[in-house]
């Protein structure tokens, strides 16, 4: 079954969105209150498995924690590049218009799971395959460049869509940012090749399992 992890500061709409998710998705919750700044909040994510990160947008009305979910999710993408995040508020237009760097798309009615609890399950189950899928194409797209770099020289473009495919692939498959350094690029490719399929593998095991990648 697939994950979900849900932050708010309110205990009681904690408890509204576990029980409306748990038929469909193991849910992990985090309740914001006011000692949990958000460095410490971004920890707490990290050492989580799952599949899905849903914030509520009113983390300080009650709890005086002194940050917003756009905050944490934009901090959150700033380490995970496209994971599927969601922003959810009883006030959705209020949101759509104060938050700033994040796409209004991913922000959503606290009703809709509550009122239509089948279409909101689609959508995240929609979203959490679309990710996984661009992680299958980015591990075949850098094994082909791999392969290719073993028999002839890659030109400046392929270099840069290697790296960029190898550190989209480091972000999500280890948990955490690692950018690849001149180091690590300077490697053997018979070592690149080791690494990428170990990572597919990886990879592999968790779809099946259905644990986030």
């Amino acid at each position: 079954m697939l994950t979900v992890c849900y932050i708010d500061e309110e205990e009681r709409d904690i408890d509204s969105f576990v029980f409306a998710m748990e038929p469909y998705f193991n849910v992990k919750d985090i309740h914001v209150t006011q000692d949990l700044d958000i460095d410490e909040l971004l920890v707490r994510i990290r050492e989580e498995k799952f599949d899905y990160l849903i914030v509520d947008y009113y983390l300080n009305e009650y709890s005086g924690a002194g940050y917003r979910g756009d905050q944490v999710i934009i901090d959150f993408l700033a380490e995970f590049k496209d994971f599927p995040v969601m922003l959810l508020t009883s006030d959705d237009k209020r949101a759509i218009n104060m938050s700033e760097g994040i796409d209004v798309e991913i922000i959503h009615d606290k009703t809709e799971y509550s009122e239509d609890v089948e279409t909101f399950v689609e959508r995240a189950t929609k979203k959490i395959d679309q990710y996984k899928t661009k992680q299958v194409n980015a591990e075949a797209e850098l094994l082909a460049i791999i392969k290719k770099s073993s028999q002839a020289q890659l030109t400046a473009e392929e270099e840069e869509r290697r790296n960029e495919l190898d550190t989209f692939l480091d972000e999500s498959l280890d948990g955490s940012s690692k950018a690849v350094t001149i180091t690590e690029k300077n490697t053997s490719n018979a070592e690149k090749l080791t690494a990428l399929i170990d990572k597919t593998d990886a990879l592999i095991a968790r779809i099946n399992s259905n644990e986030r990648v």
